[in-house]
Formats: C-alpha cells, structure tokens, sequence
C-alpha cells in the first residue's frame, strides 16, 4: 500500500532544531513574544502537526522543551511592569491547564445570636420590623 498524506516536514530532529533556532532569532530580533502559534508559522505546520511530533520518540524533547520556554517566556510577561496581562491570562488558563478559581465555604454553621430576645425585639422596632 502507498504512503498516504504529505511527506514530513522534518526528516530528523536537528531539521526541526534549525528552524526553532531561527525561531528564537527573529522573536528576539522583532522583539514579538513567544507562542506556539508564531512557531508554527516557522516550522509551517499547525498545531496539530507540531502534537504530533511531540508524540515521536526523536522529536518529544525537542517540542516540550520549546513548548516549556514558550510557557516560562508568557509567565515572565506576567510579571514585567506595563505588559496587558488579559490575553497571557486566558492563554495560560486555557491551553496551560493553568487555574483561576475562588473557592467559597457554603458551609457555614449558623451561630446563636449573641442577643436577647428582648434585645432583638427593640432593634426590630427601631428598623420598623414590628
């Protein structure tokens, strides 16, 4: 049976290691910021693509380590004075597994009131309850 689908990209990872240093050349030259997408557009495939790399025992380091120095650049932008942090924000919550939850008690214990009821009676009245 015939091979299905494009050849690969990348033959071997030192192919693909060439062009993640171009990548990292120009995001320092341009001064852009770091994400998976601008490096897709380098190695001129998808996100997909770049997954299923990462899923080939001879590319897997190579992707999560630039995949990790994405990550470490976007949470550094977190911390620099004067970067909009929205879009780093939604980006990590939603493709990093990052979180932003608050966490509320709903169980709160009812605790007798500290008044009488002669005491209760009056501040009702003073309120207009009675």
């Amino acid at each position: 049976m015939a091979n299905r689908g494009q050849p690969p990209k990348f033959n071997k990872p030192s192919d693909m290691q060439k062009k993640i240093a171009a990548f990292w050349a120009y995001i320092e030259e341009k001064k852009k910021p770091a994400t998976i997408e601008r490096l897709c557009c380098f190695l001129e495939c998808d996100r997909d693509t770049l997954l299923n790399y990462a899923k080939k025992d001879d590319y897997y380091e190579l992707v999560k380590k630039t995949k990790l120095e994405i990550l470490a650049d976007k949470v550094e932008r977190l911390n620099t004075i004067g970067t909009p942090t929205g879009g780093l924000i939604f980006d990590l919550i939603n493709n990093y597994k990052y979180k932003n939850k608050t966490e509320v008690d709903n169980n709160l214990a009812l605790k007798p009131s500290p008044l009488t009821p002669e005491q209760r009676k009056q501040i009702s009245k003073e309120f207009g309850f009675e």
